[in-house]
């Protein structure tokens, strides 16, 4: 099974190469990297319950 995404700004800034983190219940559980569209895929063997995603803003060129 797989998760999809899609990370935009709203500056339209490249999120190219931006590492996420799948959280389940706070905790990391997998992680993947933007392409340069903003997707990301995670594989997961089943679907873990309460998700979010952290993404590392410290490696995103703000201007």
């Amino acid at each position: 099974m797989f998760i999809k995404v899609k990370i935009t700004m709203a500056s339209e800034n490249s999120f190219e190469l931006v590492p996420l983190e799948l959280l389940s219940r706070g905790i990391p559980i997998k992680v993947a990297v933007t392409d340069a569209n903003g997707n990301a895929v995670f594989f997961v063997d089943k679907l873990p319950p309460d998700l979010s995603i952290r993404v590392d803003h410290s490696v995103i060129a703000l201007s």
